[in-house]
């Protein structure tokens, strides 16, 4: 049951459990009738009761599940004083029609494995206890000179995860409160439903038992952080349930995947290019010495690189006594100065040579040689 602010519901179940295509009676807590059974044999049947247990809506309530129409009208007081101007006045609230509506679910599971040419082969579609004790066994490969196969241990390790993940799950466990109709609730009194609320509260709980599967799956593998908890879980032994484990991937922020051999390739191909760029500068001037590369090619080359485009500026300028010009790196005999920029004409600034007046460092320009200081 579910309280909140006056208003609660209650939500129960009661089941029937088939085993080899028929009800079982022993484990069921009612008998469907013949004509539900057999137009889906094999399966498992569950009725829902829902109660609002006096439970007031706002407003009537066709859906058939929570159907509410029964009206009363009720004396409200205004919490202030008649003098203050604030009336008593009438409200009409709703009710639930039956004292516990019922809902009828029909469960029914299959597993599928992949055959020849890729293509599945599945269980029939049955109830849990058939599947686990007959079916999964009829499948082809599962049993090797009537012993289980590697095969069909990796399929009952995934079937025992499931075992506690069935559509029932969401409500034996969180009863009322797997119900989405708390968000309706705007006040003491609950607000109005569409009609095919059944169905929306019907999605919500096989998405609860689908997000609890995956959480099985998880458990199974890696366990949960609680002590006692661990001294009730198995081990992994036998090699095809072992395999199963290791196999796992499991998303977490802890780890992080990548690939060697793409890093061994980008490392390898990036090593390849950083050493031809280094090294081929002097390969070709190797070659040159030797006769094997062409003049104007090598020249061109050489002449294009970022200090002799510097060294050929300064000498175009007649600025320096340069050496080394077809080495890496030119160079001037020492302290010698260089050209400075001559931005006179701000559209075409150039390079001048300078001389030394005295103190005074000046650059020659065409208009004025002698007295343009820099």
């Amino acid at each position: 049951m579910r309280q909140r602010d006056g208003i609660q519901f209650t939500l129960s179940l009661m089941d029937a459990k088939s085993r080899n295509r028929t009800i079982h009676t022993e484990s069921s807590y009612f008998i469907p009738l013949p004509g539900l059974t057999n137009i889906l044999p094999g399966s498992d049947y569950t009725i829902l009761f829902l109660s609002s247990n006096g439970g007031r809506f706002l407003a009537p309530v066709y859906d058939d599940w929570y159907r509410t129409t029964s009206q009363q009208t009720h004396k409200m007081t205004s919490g202030f004083a008649k003098t203050d101007g604030y009336p008593d006045f009438r409200i009409t609230l709703y009710y639930q029609d039956e004292p516990a509506s019922p809902l009828g679910c029909v469960e029914q599971a299959q597993y599928c494995i992949i055959g020849p040419n890729s293509n599945p082969i599945c269980t029939p579609l049955s109830s849990w206890w058939d599947i686990m004790t007959r079916y999964l066994y009829e499948l082809p490969g599962m049993l090797v000179n009537g012993n289980e196969s590697a095969q069909l241990s990796r399929l009952f390790w995934f079937a025992s995860v499931l075992l506690d993940v069935g559509f029932t799950w969401p409500i034996q466990y969180l009863q009322a409160n797997v119900l989405q109709s708390w968000f309706s609730r705007p006040m003491s009194c609950r607000g109005p439903l569409p009609a095919n609320q059944w169905q929306i509260e019907v999605k919500h709980m096989f998405a609860t038992a689908l997000a609890n599967l995956q959480h099985n799956v998880i458990n199974s593998i890696a366990l949960p952080n609680v002590p006692y908890i661990q001294n009730f879980t198995r081990p992994p032994l036998t090699d095809a349930e072992q395999d199963l484990c290791r196999s796992q991937k499991i998303r977490s922020t802890a780890y992080a995947s990548f690939s060697m051999f793409g890093l061994a390739c980008v490392a390898t191909f990036g090593g390849l290019v950083i050493a031809i760029s280094y090294s081929i500068e002097t390969i070709i001037a190797c070659l040159h010495r030797q006769g094997k590369f062409k003049d104007y090619p090598y020249y061109e080359w050489v002449s294009n690189s970022t200090f002799q485009l510097q060294c050929l500026a300064h000498q175009g300028a007649g600025a320096g006594t340069w050496s080394g010009g077809t080495d890496e790196i030119p160079f001037t005999v020492d302290e010698e100065k260089l050209g400075l920029l001559d931005f006179s004409d701000r559209k075409l600034p150039i390079l001048r040579p300078v001389r030394k007046e005295g103190l005074k460092t000046q650059v020659m320009t065409s208009e004025n040689p002698a007295s343009a200081d820099a």
